[in-house]
C-alpha cells in the first residue's frame, strides 16, 4: 500500500494507492480564513459558493439569482475549500 499526498499552498487532493492496482481519490474539505484564499479562487461561505475579487472581496456565484453581487469579508473569515 502507497500514499500520495499533494501540497503546495492548499491541499488539493489526496490519491490512496491499494497493492499498485486500485486509486481512489479522497474528497476533502479544507477550512482556511478569507485572507489565506488566493485571488480568483472558489471557495464556500454561509452554504453559498463565492470567488474571491480581492484581498477583502468577494463575488457569490451560487445561488444564480444573487450571482454579480460583491460583498466584503473580515480577514479572519472561516471559509470552506473542497477539492475537485
Amino acid at each position: 500500500m502507497s500514499v500520495e499526498v499533494a501540497t503546495g499552498k492548499a491541499l488539493k487532493s489526496k490519491k490512496i494507492t491499494f497493492n499498485s492496482l486500485k486509486t481512489k481519490t479522497i474528497k476533502m474539505k479544507i477550512k482556511q480564513t478569507f485572507e489565506n484564499i488566493e485571488i480568483n479562487s472558489r471557495f464556500y461561505f454561509g452554504g453559498n459558493e463565492w470567488v474571491k475579487k480581492s484581498t477583502r472581496t468577494a463575488q457569490i456565484i451560487k445561488p444564480k439569482e444573487y450571482s454579480d453581487r460583491w460583498f466584503y469579508f473580515g480577514k479572519e473569515d472561516i471559509c470552506t475549500i473542497k477539492n475537485q
